[in-house]
């Protein structure tokens, strides 16, 4: 049962709930080590309009197959990749500057390019894409964990603000 209430049914990725708590522990596990921890959100471009027009259980593969990709990409024990929310995911990556984390992000989005999933109704690209907003940093008593998400949030809106189809990370 314990299982089933931090996975995420149709991704079998972590859910939020499995998430919140893995970023606090890795936010203490990190503060103690002076390390930098990254969370990075990510998000379909132009889902709605591939749900639309593909229909319910296209939009599920799709899902599907970005987990898998998003798993493929960050494939170290130590990090987590969880479905965030509708067509949104989160990672989160100890020990990773914002360096190393925008390669990880380069590395989904070209792994993501070569599964070529299409997409006719997106304004960026023939295929899927994702826009990916991350934050690194060494935790400090003014931080909280939870201010990771919402500063990673700010970039993710940013880069779709950019014109979607890439990765923000500070």
């Amino acid at each position: 049962i314990n299982r089933r209430a931090t996975i995420d049914f149709l991704t079998q990725l972590a859910n939020r709930r499995k998430l919140e708590q893995y970023l606090t522990q890795q936010w203490e596990l990190m503060d103690r080590e002076q390390l930098p921890l990254t969370v990075m959100l990510c998000d379909i471009d132009y889902f709605k309009q591939y749900n639309d027009a593909y229909g319910h259980l296209a939009g599920d593969r799709c899902l599907k197959e970005i987990a898998t990709v998003l798993n493929e990409m960050v494939s170290d024990r130590e990090s987590l990749v969880s479905r965030y929310g509708g067509e949104e995911f989160a990672i989160i990556l100890p020990r990773t500057n914002h360096l190393e984390a925008l390669k990880i992000a380069q590395r989904i989005r070209d792994r993501l390019q070569e599964k070529s999933i299409p997409h006719r109704y997106s304004q960026v690209s023939d295929w899927v894409t994702l826009s990916l907003g991350g934050v690194s940093k060494v935790p400090h008593p003014q931080l909280k964990p939870e201010d990771l998400i919402s500063q990673a949030d700010r970039c993710l809106y940013k880069a779709k603000q950019g014109g979607k189809n890439q990765a923000l990370i500070q």
